[in-house]
């Protein structure tokens, strides 16, 4: 097989996963795609059905409650074994687990999807968060034209 283009989903709960999963089933090559789930609650049944349907590979990497919870390293570990020809990140919960790649292996591309702004933090925080881990990633898609004003005030 081709050097994965690994998918990183907070907790495999969100909507997000969804849109990871679709985005793999709709590829030229679904097996290609290779899945890093990380979080408190495990992956939901259905959306490990669907990535075994497709013969993709995937790991579920448990973590402690909140955002400095840890295991950002081993997710990043995790996706560095799996020698990735791009990394797709869904979702600003994905920038501790950016930093540590960044760090680890500059040149691996990254793509971040902003699925939604947060709604549990504040919106200095917000745009903090946001702002940070888009500029870690070589490319920043949005879910909607709204968001992306929202996360990107306009522009990329």
């Amino acid at each position: 097989m081709a050097s994965p283009i690994v998918h990183l989903t907070y907790s495999g709960r969100s909507g997000a996963t969804e849109v990871a999963i679709n985005i793999a089933r709709r590829s030229a090559e679904p097996r290609r795609h290779s899945f890093v789930f990380f979080g408190v609650e495990p992956v939901r049944e259905d959306y490990v059905a669907a990535v075994e349907e497709m013969g993709c590979e995937y790991r579920y990497l448990p973590k402690r409650n909140g955002f400095l919870g840890g295991g950002y390293w081993a997710a990043a570990k995790e996706i560095l074994a799996l020698s990735p020809v791009a990394v797709i990140a869904h979702g600003w919960r994905s920038l501790p687990v950016l930093i540590r790649l960044r760090l680890a292996r500059q040149g691996v591309p990254i793509v971040l999807i902003h699925h939604g702004p947060p709604d549990e933090i504040g919106r200095f925080t917000k745009r903090l968060l946001i702002g940070a881990a888009g500029a870690l990633a070589s490319c920043n898609v949005a879910v909607s034209a709204d968001l992306a004003r929202q996360t990107h005030g306009g522009q990329r």
